[in-house]
C-alpha cells in the first residue's frame, strides 16, 4: 500500500501519525465504547429488518448510519485534517496527494472502524438465516461507505479554498442533518428516504439479493461504485 501512495502522501500521514501518538488514555477507549453502544442501537433494529420485505426499514438504518459516519467525517476534517493541509500548503504536491491523505485519515481512524465492524456484524447476525443476504448486506454497506468517503472528501477539500473552511463545513454538516430530520419527520417519510439515491440503492440491492434478482444487486452496486468513483475522480483532480 505505502509503495502506491507518493512522498507528500506518506509525508501527510506520517504527520497524523505522530499526532495520533499523543493522544491519551481516553482516545483509546472511546472507540470500542463507540462500537458497543452502536451495536446496542443498532439491536433496536433487528425485529423491523427480520419483515422488511420493502427495504423502507433498511434504507432507514443505512441513512443513519451515513449520518452518523458525514459527522463523523466532518468534525474530524475541521478539527484535524484541514489544518495539517493548511501548514502543507507551502510543500510540493498534486490534488490526488491531498485527496488521499482525507480519505487514508479518516478510514484509519479507530472509532470509524469500531463502528464499520459492529454494524457489519450486527449485519450478519441479522441476514445468518440467509448467508447470501448478509453477503449483500455486507458488502453494500461497505461500498456505501466507501462511496460516501470519496463524496465527502472531495466537497470537503473544496470548501478548504473558501475564507472560512471549518465554519463552511460544520454549517454544512448542520444542513444535511436538519435536512434528515426534517425529511424522516415529513407526512411521508418513504418517500424522502426513496430519493436519497445511494442509500436507496443499498437497500434496493440487499433487498434483490434476497429475492434472488442478481440483476437488481449488481445494478446497484454498480450504481454506488460510479457514484464513488466519480466523486474519487473529481476530488483527485481538483483537490
Amino acid at each position: 500500500m505505502k509503495t502506491m501512495l507518493s512522498g507528500v502522501t506518506r509525508a501527510l500521514l506520517l504527520v497524523d501519525g505522530s499526532r495520533r501518538t499523543l493522544e491519551g488514555n481516553v482516545a483509546l477507549v472511546i472507540p470500542p465504547v463507540a462500537g458497543i453502544l452502536n451495536l446496542l442501537a443498532c439491536a433496536s433494529f433487528e425485529p423491523s429488518l427480520e419483515t422488511d420485505a420493502t427495504g423502507h426499514t433498511l434504507s432507514l438504518f443505512f441513512l443513519l448510519q451515513t449520518t452518523l459516519f458525514i459527522a463523523l467525517t466532518i468534525t474530524h476534517f475541521s478539527g484535524q485534517s484541514l489544518p495539517v493541509l493548511t501548514r502543507s500548503r507551502i510543500f510540493p504536491g498534486t490534488p490526488a496527494d491531498r485527496f488521499l491523505f482525507v480519505v487514508i485519515v479518516n478510514l484509519r481512524r479507530r472509532i470509524v472502524l469500531a463502528l464499520l465492524l459492529s454494524t457489519l456484524f450486527f449485519l450478519a447476525v441479522v441476514y445468518r438465516h440467509t448467508p447470501l443476504t448478509a453477503v449483500a448486506a455486507i458488502f453494500l454497506y461497505g461500498l456505501l461507505l466507501c462511496a460516501s468517503e470519496a463524496l465527502l472528501a472531495t466537497i470537503m477539500l473544496a470548501l478548504a479554498r473558501t475564507p472560512y473552511p471549518a465554519a463552511s463545513g460544520l454549517a454544512l454538516g448542520g444542513v444535511l442533518c436538519v435536512g434528515c430530520s426534517a425529511g424522516l419527520l415529513s407526512p411521508d417519510p418513504g418517500g424522502f428516504l426513496a430519493v436519497l439515491p445511494p442509500v436507496n440503492w443499498a437497500a434496493g440491492g440487499v433487498v434483490a439479493a434476497a429475492g434472488g434478482t442478481v440483476f437488481g444487486f449488481f445494478l446497484n452496486s454498480t450504481l454506488i461504485a460510479a457514484t464513488g468513483a466519480l466523486a474519487a475522480i473529481i476530488g483527485s483532480r481538483t483537490a
